[in-house]
């Protein structure tokens, strides 16, 4: 049973607090999902241009990034 717990918060799909149980987690909807992709790209393009990064070196490590990581759902 803790572990079926850990892996779904592992998931991202509840969050466990001592004292205050286990909780599911509200999913995001497709508008809030895309607004908070956006940040997330802007965050990175930022830091691609600190580190003048390239575009060519920058959107190579966003492809080996997500092909070292397994789809979700």
């Amino acid at each position: 049973m803790v572990r079926a717990y850990r892996e779904l918060e592992t998931a991202g799909l509840v969050r466990s607090r001592r004292g205050s149980g286990t909780r599911v987690i509200a999913l995001p909807d497709a508008d809030d999902a895309k607004a908070r992709l956006a940040e997330h790209a802007l965050s990175y393009a930022l830091a691609v241009r600190r580190l003048d990064a390239t575009d060519e070196e920058a959107l190579a490590a966003i492809r080996h990034a997500l092909a070292t990581q397994p789809p979700s759902g």
